[in-house]
């Protein structure tokens, strides 16, 4: 397995092309109906459209998500602009993405923005606490989706914005005579995804011949659309928004739910890059010294493998137990379970706070154990700093506690980089 920058280009050419298209800035003469339409805008949760420039669509579309999240669960409007999280995601931590300021593009993905953000978004007080992924790539790198259509609308109604990686290569993307800016990117044509978008809310009745019929393209074979929100400005195609054909080449990242409950949040690594199978009970533990109330513990679920920067996940294997022991991982002084409809990075809470000062938390995984690893490759002035110490993290295999800072750990898990720490985080509370 190869750690890679993957599925990322600078969308430069992309948005000139798209910009040069002008704006509708008015609704088309379709109308909306009551069944089968549903809209956060038209129901008063939305966030400001931005624009992001050369690259960065990751970064606005994460900042949507975080938005418009806050405001379906809690009714809470959260100050928090593109700029927070890019510089949070690439600037932000000792150890994870960093970047050449002086190159001019800001390349990555929706992952990357998980791995940062899990520890915290810069000096703010808020931390992810909940990224379900609803999407993956199989073994041959091929994206697939885990949510079906419907379950996604449901999310998106009750739990917030769904970030989707969509591709413009060869499709259908324009404004129409209708007055709708449209895409429709036929998935026979396989193009790239290589652009972020947020979904915020559908029409099943979406009339298909507004993708395109009177250019002559190919149409989808079915009517329904999604509505995405952009960030190419207000002045870019329906003051921001678009609809994407059902029937088109898409696929639906994650969601990302951010709070202000926690006071510190205790990690070894900058994020899941690398997971290992020992065969075995895929037992981990990190060793932390500061006293606190540990009040959660924050990992990824499902993992099966991680290729590049996209997760190989098993739905079926969201189960982890938690157990925080003394600093020796002997004894048990309390134990919490867990399970997850969806892969991705969750934080649990204990059943009560935890007042403790030399301890481990021990997780064991139904899938893959999440750890950290080298990636030696940069790519458009990104690169990734990792590093493991003595006595930080284990993972127990044969019987024994293996301590990953050992540089025999590569040999006897049998990877091809350096895993470094283990996913596990400890979230205090004010004590």
């Amino acid at each position: 397995m190869k750690n890679t920058w993957k599925n990322t280009v600078s969308l430069t050419l992309v948005t000139a092309m798209i910009l040069a298209l002008g704006s509708c800035g008015k609704k088309g003469d379709y109308v909306h109906g009551k069944k089968g339409y549903y809209s956060q805008v038209d129901n008063g949760i939305s966030s400001e459209v931005t624009k992001q420039g050369s690259g960065g669509c990751w970064g606005h579309a994460a900042t949507s998500s975080i938005l418009i999240s806050s405001l379906v669960r809690d009714g809470k409007k959260l100050d928090f602009t593109p700029v927070d999280i890019l510089k949070s995601v690439l600037t932000g931590h000792e150890e994870g993405w960093h970047y050449d300021l002086d190159v001019n593009v800001t390349p990555g993905k929706g992952s990357i923005v998980i791995n940062s953000l899990s520890n915290g978004i810069g000096d703010s007080g808020y931390a992810l606490v909940e990224a379900p992924i609803y999407s993956g790539s199989d073994e041959n790198n091929e994206p697939y989706s885990f949510a079906t259509r419907e379950q996604i609308q449901e999310i998106i109604k009750t739990r917030g914005s769904v970030m989707a990686g969509i591709s413009f290569g060869g499709a259908n993307f324009y404004g129409s005579d209708h007055g709708y800016y449209t895409l429709y990117d036929d998935p026979a044509k396989k193009g790239d995804l290589h652009h972020e978008i947020c979904l915020v809310g559908w029409d099943d009745y979406f009339p298909k011949e507004y993708f395109g019929a009177f250019l002559g393209k190919d149409l989808p074979k079915n009517d329904g659309a999604w509505l995405a929100k952009d960030s190419m400005g207000p002045d870019y195609a329906n003051d921001g928004y678009f609809w994407i054909s059902y029937d088109s080449n898409l696929v639906y990242d994650s969601l990302l739910y951010v709070s202000d409950k926690y006071s510190k949040i205790l990690s070894y690594e900058g994020g899941c890059l690398d997971s290992i199978d020992t065969g075995d009970q895929n037992m981990a533990a990190n060793v932390f010294h500061e006293k606190g109330k540990l009040a959660a513990v924050g990992t990824y679920v499902g993992i099966r493998n991680v290729l590049g920067n996209d997760y190989v996940l098993d739905p079926s294997a969201t189960r982890i137990k938690i157990e925080v022991r003394d600093a020796s991982m002997t004894e048990v002084l309390a134990t919490k379970e867990a399970e997850f409809t969806y892969g991705g990075y969750y934080v649990i809470d204990l059943d009560s706070p935890l007042d403790v000062e030399d301890y481990s938390i021990v997780i064991t995984y139904s899938s893959a154990i999440p750890v950290e690893s080298e990636v030696p490759e940069s790519h458009h002035g990104v690169y990734y700093v990792s590093g493991s110490e003595a006595g930080q993290s284990f993972i127990l295999k044969d019987g024994k506690w293996i301590d990953m800072s050992d540089p025999s750990a590569k040999e006897i898990f049998g990877m091809e980089y350096t895993p470094n720490n283990v996913c596990i985080k400890a979230l205090y509370l004010e004590s």
